[in-house]
């Protein structure tokens, strides 16, 4: 009668290794070295990949290397298709039962973000002036504020730009946050609850701070803004219809979607979650 354990699979009661040697060893080989299987990498080296049924069954392969005079380069356990399938779903495991952030911790996070945003506005407002006055004080014109493209593309390098990195390397970073996300105990992660790349974070902020660009390139182009405003084009009138359109819709999205789910949140495949 056969033993029902010489039945068991091999896959079921062991590790699957890859031990790397110096040299080309030949098939033949195999069966000295537990079974297992013999390839070369593109190196000239030998790979001994297989299962090994223990430590001991081990410890002899790496003897029989030592006694054939052979040089052994590495001994690597390898991750099989099962283990990472089931990390994987670890992982959606762990996202799913984690709390999603909803609007009103949201507004908390951005009002302690709106912080800092406030305090580079006043120090880029600080410098702005003290240019204005030198160049006041040598004669020099700036005539950017009369060119609505110029002024437009020097308010978003200077201002929206600056917002959207400080965002984008905070929430790609090991925090998965900014400071006010922190502060309000949330973080942004991908579907599997890690880390959003640089790519994701980066469309997420474009798209998230798009209003606030609508918005400037609106004001810049009405004529004599801020200070003397006569008329306001019928365009700059729906770039501010649009800018309220998808504030709005970012508003409900957050309040209403199941998982709390912004539109810059579906684009870049980005959840925000609450700490438990």
């Amino acid at each position: 009668m056969a033993d029902k354990n010489s039945q068991m699979p091999l896959e079921d009661a062991g590790i699957a290794y890859e031990i790397k040697v110096k040299g080309n060893l030949g098939e033949h080989w195999s069966d000295w070295l537990g079974g297992l299987e013999i390839t070369q990498d593109k190196q000239g080296n030998s790979l001994l990949i297989g299962v090994v049924p223990d430590q001991a069954a081990l410890h002899g392969i790496l003897n029989q290397i030592r006694d054939l005079g052979l040089t052994l380069i590495s001994v690597s356990p390898q991750v099989t298709m099962e283990e990472k399938n089931g990390e994987m779903k670890t992982n959606t495991e762990t996202l799913n039962d984690n709390h999603y952030a909803g609007f009103a911790i949201r507004l908390k996070a951005f009002a302690f973000d709106y912080l800092i945003i406030c305090g580079y506005i006043l120090l880029l407002a600080g410098v702005t002036m003290a240019i204005i006055r030198i160049s006041g004080s040598l004669a020099l014109p700036l005539r950017w504020s009369e060119i609505p493209l110029l002024a437009d593309l020097l308010a978003f390098i200077t201002l929206i730009l600056p917002v959207i990195l400080y965002f984008t390397l905070q929430e790609s970073s090991s925090k998965q946050s900014t400071w006010g996300k922190s502060k309000a105990g949330i973080r942004v992660v991908n579907a599997q609850g890690n880390t959003l790349t640089r790519k994701q974070a980066f469309v997420r902020s474009l798209i998230k701070f798009l209003p606030w660009q609508i918005a400037h390139t609106c004001l810049f182009h009405i004529p004599g803004w801020p200070l003397a405003v006569t008329t306001i084009p019928s365009a700059v009138s729906v770039g501010f219809a649009l800018m309220y359109v998808l504030v709005g819709l970012y508003i409900v999205a957050a309040l209403i979607s199941k998982k709390r789910r912004t539109p810059y949140d579906w684009v870049s495949g980005a959840y925000v979650i609450a700490e438990k």
